[in-house]
């Protein structure tokens, strides 16, 4: 059976929450992402495992590429229009299980997010969403239909299970919290945020849009002691919000090297105008001195008379030339 479910992830680019997502699917079902970048995108780039240059399965410069089961494709959608991107693996295999890494670039840096897909033989599409105890968890969820009564609900939705129920576009019910968003005709997002989440908020969820549910589970897990680079937050702000927090370790390390460089080439040239100057200064106080010094010239012991340059006494070859230079008396 094929599944052309959608699930929304979208993924706060500066949010410091930490989490893994795992996708399972069916054999043979069609999965597809989509993240609002919040700013024009240039170039994306789908791989897996540690994302080697032998791990790229798609990479373009384009706004759509697709080959035989990966598709890339960025676009602006409503008005105003908002940056979306969407990533596809279709016909999935057992094979295809592992870690994913999506990589796209805006006007100034590169932004990545990760995600799992666990591929089953037989079972449901949901979406497994694992975080640490303490965090706030927030999972967005896309309708392509309009709908005016929105839910936030656990389990089977019974009465006891629902946990925010309004038709309003925002509410809240203590550490519950959903607010709609319409963003055109064809795309609405439900937001979903549970606060301070703990052991007891691990199990399944729906967020329902006029009954239409979307279903996914979350798995609280003790918190880590060390971060995980391939873990990914599944906390995002919409997309007429702007992300908040602190930027990736990796976009930190290279504004760090590149604040080095900068302090490194101010440093040389530096000091080759101190030692320009220095050269400068010595030649102008420090150098020989070009005046000649006439007190110390040997003089004459006769002022009057020169001696005798007579060149047929020299040794050879001036001894053949027939004239010869003979010193005047000085007046």
């Amino acid at each position: 059976m094929r599944s052309s479910e959608l699930w929304l992830l979208c993924l706060a680019l500066w949010d410091l929450t930490k989490a893994d997502v795992v996708f399972k699917k069916p054999l043979d079902a069609e999965l597809t992402a989509i993240w609002f970048p919040h700013q024009n995108v240039s170039s994306m780039t789908l791989c897996k495992n540690p994302c080697r240059e032998q791990d790229i399965l798609l990479r373009t410069w384009r706004r759509r590429k697709k080959n035989s089961r990966y598709s890339l494709t960025y676009e602006k959608k409503g008005s105003p229009p908002v940056d979306m991107v969407t990533v596809t693996i279709s016909d999935l295999a057992l094979s295809d299980s592992g870690r994913y890494r999506f990589i796209w670039r805006g006007p100034v840096q590169s932004y990545h997010s990760d995600f799992i897909v666990e591929v089953v033989e037989a079972g449901n599409s949901i979406t497994v969403y694992s975080i640490a105890a303490g965090k706030d968890f927030s999972i967005p969820c896309t309708f392509y239909a309009s709908g005016s009564e929105k839910t936030f609900c656990k389990n089977e939705c019974s009465a006891e299970d629902i946990l925010v129920k309004t038709c309003r576009d925002e509410s809240q019910n203590g550490r519950y919290r959903i607010k709609y968003t319409n963003h055109a005709e064809d795309l609405n997002v439900l937001h979903m945020t549970i606060a301070n989440v703990s052991s007891s908020d691990s199990g399944l969820y729906q967020c329902q849009l006029d009954q239409m549910p979307v279903m996914f589970r979350i798995e609280v897990e003790r918190a880590p002691s060390t971060g995980d680079p391939w873990t990914v937050s599944p906390s995002g702000t919409p997309p007429n919000e702007k992300p908040e927090g602190s930027p990736a370790p990796g976009l930190l390390i290279q504004n760090i090297i590149a604040i080095l460089s900068c302090v490194g080439l101010i440093t040389i040239t530096v000091t080759i105008l101190i030692v320009c100057k220095e050269r400068v200064w010595g030649m102008r106080s420090g150098g020989p001195n070009m005046e000649h010094d006439y007190e110390n010239i040997p003089q004459p012991s006769n002022r009057g008379e020169y001696q005798d340059l007579r060149l047929e006494n020299m040794d050879p070859p001036y001894s053949n030339l027939r004239w010869a230079v003979t010193a005047r008396t000085a007046v």
